[in-house]
């Protein structure tokens, strides 16, 4: 499949799934819940429904329970933890975990489908998600000064998107066809400038981590010479917009070195580093004084602010601490900690799991850019407990997993060898 003109042989079912599919990735960093949680939501209630009345039965096999496991442990115990802190005052933050459910759901839905046709969309899709974003994230820096945020309402949340969804679209320089090589090309791209843009120090370090991903999921279906002209191209590229940009990166590389000299000469916390520091501090020493039961989502901003001295206490006053780790061990302590790592794995672990067809590389390199982007993210900012993030972590997830072979099954074989060399 190289674009989606060619899914007129499909039955009707199966050809509404995969444009469906297509534009909710396609438009995702763009339109934000608008698009994304609302079509996961969309999606997860109908495959529920397909299940319950006994049009689609549960696919249980070793890759969609180890899917299933790991999003519903996660949930699970961040649940646990908030209803055993907080009683029911916690449950109005817990709503958005029933998402966590939806893995087991939407790969059984999904496996009525040829496989190599599930990961051909998922990639195509993504080739225009940092594509679409790139006009929206211009307009908002250079027309209305500020940093670019799309339609996620957040520079950091629009950051991860582009980052995982722009660069599994790079991937789309694996297929066979060149317009999908240019695709590919364009959409890393676009992925570079729209994360520049977003501001965000913390992801623009993951940049040249999933670049290196792309690079090796493309040595077995690209030449040499083709791989040594795609690095010039993109390495000229980047160098016109740094060119551009470059104001902008050399503001925010020298506020946090303005940032550190206020710490280290003045004591002066009141800035974003500061602030940060300032918070990791006080959430770990909360951390030591209960490493295993954690405080549960409702409660763990008090527990952080208890231990932040009185006349810093204005500084701390945010709703999450800025770290999707320290988070964890916050809320579920030891076990939070141990779900989350988990989660973050299960991508990369459930096509280790699956048999090695054709484009098992390819599957790889999107899985490894998933958990990249996100821990990236949880290094210095949010992971999930937000509609996008949680949105877009699940519906990647159930794609990458319902792609992947399994109990050795060749169907589909034939279509990713055509797509993808």
């Amino acid at each position: 499949m190289d674009t989606l003109t060619e899914t007129k042989g499909l039955n009707h079912g199966d050809r509404n799934t995969l444009v469906f599919i297509f534009a909710v990735l396609a438009t995702a960093p763009t339109f934000g819940s608008w698009t994304l949680t609302a079509g996961l939501a969309v999606a997860f209630g109908c495959a529920l429904l397909a299940v319950a009345f006994g049009r689609c039965a549960l696919q249980l096999d070793r890759v969609s329970v180890l899917a299933a496991c790991a999003a519903g442990l996660y949930a699970f115990v961040k649940v646990a933890f908030t209803l055993a802190h907080s009683g029911w005052a916690g449950a109005h933050t817990l709503f958005g975990f029933l998402l966590f459910l939806a893995p087991v759901f939407l790969i059984s839905v999904l496996r009525r489908m040829d496989r190599s046709d599930i990961l051909n969309v998922t990639i195509f899709g993504c080739g225009f998600s940092a594509l679409l974003a790139f006009p929206v994230a211009a307009y908002q820096v250079f027309w209305m000064g500020v940093r670019a945020e799309g339609g996620s309402g957040n520079p950091g949340v629009f950051a991860v998107l582009v980052l995982v969804m722009g660069s599994i679209g790079a991937l789309n320089i694996t297929a066979s066809g060149g317009r999908r090589f240019w695709l590919g090309y364009l959409s890393w791209l676009a992925m570079v400038f729209c994360v520049t843009l977003s501001g965000m120090r913390g992801i623009w370090i993951a940049i040249p981590v999933v670049t290196a991903i792309v690079l090796w999921a493309s040595v077995r279906c690209l030449s040499g010479a083709t791989i040594r002209r795609v690095v010039l191209a993109a390495a000229a590229s980047v160098a016109i917009g740094v060119g551009l940009t470059g104001g902008m990166i050399w503001d925010r590389v020298a506020e946090l070195s303005a940032d550190i000299a206020h710490i280290t000469e003045e004591g002066n916390f009141d800035s974003s580093t500061g602030r940060r520091l300032l918070m990791y501090d006080a959430a770990w020493s909360a951390i030591m004084e209960a490493p295993w039961s954690g405080y549960g989502i409702y409660e763990r901003m008090d527990a952080v602010q208890a231990q932040v001295p009185a006349e810093r206490l204005h500084l701390v006053m945010y709703s999450h601490p800025h770290n999707g780790f320290l988070a964890a061990l916050l809320d579920a302590g030891v076990s939070g900690l141990v779900a989350l790592l988990l989660l973050l794995a299960a991508p990369v672990v459930i096509v280790a799991m699956a048999d090695r067809d054709e484009a098992w590389g390819t599957r790889m390199a999107a899985a490894l850019i998933l958990t990249v982007g996100y821990v990236a993210s949880g290094m210095t900012n949010i992971l999930f407990e937000h509609d996008l993030m949680d949105s877009a972590f699940i519906t990647i997830l159930s794609l990458i997993a319902a792609s992947s072979s399994w109990r050795n099954s060749k169907v589909g074989s034939q279509s990713a060898i055509q797509d993808y060399r």
